[in-house]
């Protein structure tokens, strides 16, 4: 069985809304043509930025990328939106 490969970023703190759906739409016209089969790319937003990088992103490729949020009010702190 191949391993897979987890490569992401948290970008809490770090993009405002703009910023962070242009990263993530740029990120997935850049990486379109990856296999998904070695490789899982994921985003952590902040919370304030969650709802447009879900919804703003081009629908046809979002699921290329996982975005995901914490929570750590929970035992778990890492929740998949994919």
């Amino acid at each position: 069985m191949k391993k897979k490969l987890y490569f992401g970023s948290n970008l809490k703190m770090y993009k405002p809304i703009k910023e962070t759906v242009e990263y993530l739409q740029s990120l997935v016209e850049h990486t379109k043509d990856i296999s998904r089969d070695e490789i899982e790319l994921f985003i952590i937003p902040s919370y304030t930025t969650l709802e447009s990088a879900v919804n703003k992103v081009d629908r046809n490729y979002v699921h290329r990328i996982c975005v995901g949020k914490t929570k750590v009010s929970l035992p778990e702190r890492f929740h998949r939106l994919c």
